[in-house]
């Protein structure tokens, strides 16, 4: 969910929400896109993703990488003349063993 400065990934079958991403590699990923407010896009260029998504309405998106990476997440849509495209966040894709860690570590239950 997107705010316009930032966003929130809840990692609902795990049972919390981060302002990380952490994706795992060679896994099919989810990713259902809203905002609060605004109109905005959630875009991660290196994995060639781009989701336009408009206030309460949710939108739908696979992603499935496989290489372990770091990266950024832009924004586009709300940034001024100046300043075409912001980057609000980061995220990496990991191993399976390390996205378990991960989720055990923001008290999340691993599956």
């Amino acid at each position: 969910t997107g705010d316009g400065t930032k966003w929130l990934f809840r990692y609902s079958q795990f049972g919390f929400q981060s302002k990380e991403l952490q994706i795992p590699v060679n896994q099919k990923v989810q990713l259902t896109v809203s905002t609060i407010g605004v109109n905005d896009s959630l875009w991660i260029p290196l994995l060639g993703l781009k989701v336009d998504a408009n206030p309460f309405q949710n939108v739908s998106t696979e992603i499935n990488t496989r290489k372990l990476r770091k990266f950024s997440i832009m924004s586009i849509n709300l940034c001024d003349q100046h300043n075409k495209h912001m980057v609000i966040g980061r995220g990496n894709a990991i191993t399976a063993s390390s996205f378990e860690s991960w989720v055990k570590s923001q008290g999340g239950n691993a599956a």
